[in-house]
């Protein structure tokens, strides 16, 4: 499922990664990333991905310029969400160790470049975060699962569906808590 963000959207990641990654740095925030791209790259592609993901269920993306790593990047009802990015097309849903001490409900593996990212799949928590997934790609540990391994997005949208169905007006909040 393939999502493009348009002018605006490309202009807003942009200046949501710039801002996030001053303001982390400022802060002597660890980046947990485990890939040889930069720190800013990094930060813009993990907010494009987030955009995508919003945009394909409908959901406002989360543009706050908070400190530090870690939390839920979207709400699906009254699941959290932790949307994972790569520019590799064949590449796993990763999740760093840490990642088990604040787990979200559900991670969401997108792949792709500004502007234009596929959604691959998703997890539960609990089929990423255990033991049985650990592997280290040469950066210590992380919880990873292959693209075919994942949910079908077909199943988070009847899940969001659902949930858009079943609460009320002033429950449907779409952004990060």
């Amino acid at each position: 499922m393939e999502i493009r963000l348009d002018e605006h959207e490309k202009r807003i990641c942009a200046w949501l990664a710039k801002q996030r990654h001053a303001s982390n740095r400022q802060a002597a925030v660890c980046n947990l990333q485990v890939g040889p791209q930069s720190n800013e790259m990094t930060e813009l592609e993990g907010i494009g991905g987030e955009f995508a993901f919003c945009k394909l269920l409908n959901l406002y993306p989360d543009m706050s310029i908070k400190i530090g790593a870690g939390g839920a990047d979207a709400k699906v009802g009254h699941l959290s969400v932790d949307v994972k990015t790569t520019t590799y097309l064949n590449g796993k849903l990763l999740a760093h160790v840490r990642k088990a001490e604040v787990a979200c409900d559900i991670y969401v593996l997108v792949v792709g470049q500004m502007p234009t990212y596929r959604i691959a799949g998703w997890a539960y928590d609990l089929e990423l975060l255990n033991e049985r997934r650990l592997i280290d790609l040469g950066h210590g540990p992380v919880y990873a699962m292959t693209q075919s391994e994942l949910r079908p997005m077909s199943e988070l949208e009847a899940v969001a569906e659902f949930y858009s169905s079943t609460m009320s007006v002033g429950d449907k909040g779409g952004t990060a808590p």
